[in-house]
């Protein structure tokens, strides 16, 4: 059951949905949505399926979600967009003035792929700076989340299959690391 609370979770901030949003789709309090996403209250398979309504999913696609698989579509969708963009921009060069419609287009749908992707990372990142923020040393907390990080199952899976590398992972500990200092 707790794969399928972590795909939920997971799920919802990859459509960019907050718990208040959840709560208000399926006619509950945020309070009791939240409590449902954290294991604190038995999923219902109604309740699962009312769910995987809102993420216009199937209850099976929830059970058996891959964020790897997502990502690939959200990559192939953006890529498509992108492409769709180039054919209508403007030309590069317009009349001695360069124009930056397709590299500004290309950019957003580059920032509103990776966001999605950084919040997956969030979700596995989260527990683990809560558990060794007491470090402050950031070398050090560095490390260790890196070590953490990379003992989980989803992110092992992920550098054996060569969709993360070394750099990557420490990009992805680093920007964590820059936003969750700011709090």
């Amino acid at each position: 059951m707790n794969d399928v609370l972590r795909n939920i979770k997971v799920i919802r901030k990859l459509k960019n949905l907050s718990q208040t949003q959840m709560a208000e789709r399926l006619g509950i309090v945020v309070s009791g949505y939240g409590k449902i996403e954290n294991g604190k209250i038995g999923l219902s398979i109604e309740r699962l399926q009312k769910i995987a309504e809102v993420f216009e999913m199937s209850v099976d696609e929830v059970m058996k979600f891959s964020e790897t698989e997502f990502l690939v579509k959200q990559l192939n969708k953006s890529a498509g967009e992108t492409k769709r963009i180039e054919e209508k921009s403007e030309p590069i060069a317009s009349k001695g003035n360069v124009t930056l419609n397709l590299f500004e287009s290309f950019q957003n749908n580059v920032r509103d792929f990776l966001l999605p992707v950084f919040e997956v990372y969030d979700v596995i990142l989260d527990p683990l700076y809560e558990k060794e923020k007491k470090i402050k040393d950031t070398g050090v907390l560095k490390a260790k989340l890196k070590t953490k990080f990379t003992k989980n199952y989803i992110v092992a899976r992920q550098i054996s299959k060569g969709i993360l590398d070394d750099e990557t992972v420490d990009y992805i500990i680093s920007n964590f690391l820059k936003r969750a200092t700011k709090n």
